[in-house]
């Protein structure tokens, strides 16, 4: 008689050279990557930080940019309709008019900007630095 029977083997996968090298390769970019990454985060935080710093010291000479009191335009999304634009002649936007983009056009919204009472509150925020410059100038001489 005839029995049949099975036979297991166990072949060991054997690495090659070429395969570790492959692997450690791919390791070492993923942490050039990584590495890459955190720098990038580093340096954001970093300009981050001195925006921050920038607009503090702005603050603490020139003081807020806006009277808390003056009832604010509303924020506004834009869209190309909100703007009619002018042609002018080209070299009209000076020397580094070639590294404008549509340096010889002039756009205009359609309707104002700013309302009439920050349009007041700036001016009056230009004229009193100005005499406070001047004031200075003359206390220097």
């Amino acid at each position: 008689g005839y029995t049949s029977s099975s036979l297991s083997v166990a072949v060991p996968l054997v690495e090659t050279d070429e395969t570790e090298a492959s692997l450690a390769a791919a390791a070492s970019a993923q942490h050039e990557q990584q590495q890459q990454q955190q720098q990038q985060q580093r340096i954001v935080q970093q300009f981050q930080e001195e925006h921050r710093i920038q607009c503090q010291n702005g603050e603490a000479v020139f003081g807020l940019s806006s009277d808390p009191s003056i009832q604010t335009s509303a924020l506004k999304e834009w869209s190309d309709d909100d703007f009619q634009n002018y042609r002018v002649v080209e070299t009209s936007a000076g020397p580094s008019e070639s590294l404008l983009r549509n340096g010889n056009i002039i756009f205009q919204t359609r309707e104002p900007v700013l309302t009439e009472d920050e349009c007041q509150h700036l001016i009056g925020y230009a004229k009193d630095a100005i005499t406070a410059g001047h004031n200075e100038s003359r206390e220097g001489e």
